[in-house]
């Protein structure tokens, strides 16, 4: 297999596991990138080969990265995934505070969403409230 062959490959098969898990139609997501039905049967049937404008519309509309969708990276969205470590950091501080803490959890948290406090400092005091 060469270079465009496994890229077609992957391309195909990504797109196809994320209209599957969306649950969207060829003609849904056409419609979202500005392009026919009939384009995107091609591109999953590789008659066709995405253009960049399409690659870029495609990973839009699923918010996923192109490098996702070229298989250069199995990190579907990278911002994604910050935000889930972020996540479960914060709801592990809160859920393990003490009912008198889950107030000043919280009160850190409207702060760091605002951007009052920094990403570390946020952490250092929630840190604190562990001990």
């Amino acid at each position: 297999m060469n270079y465009e062959t496994d890229y077609m490959l992957i391309f195909r098969l990504r797109l196809r596991e994320l209209l599957d898990e969306n649950g969207w139609s060829q003609k849904e997501l056409a419609e979202k990138c500005g392009t026919t039905a009939a384009t995107i049967s091609r591109w999953l049937s590789g008659i066709n080969v995405a253009d960049i404008q399409g690659i870029i519309s495609i990973a839009k509309a699923f918010n996923v990265t192109t490098d996702y969708l070229l298989g250069v990276s199995s990190e579907r969205n990278k911002a994604e995934k910050w935000l889930s470590a972020e996540k479960r950091f914060i709801t592990d501080i809160y859920e393990r505070a003490k009912p008198e803490d889950k107030y000043v959890v919280w009160a850190l948290l409207q702060r760091y969403l605002k951007n009052d406090i920094e990403v570390e400092a946020f952490r250092s005091l929630l840190e604190t409230l562990e001990k």
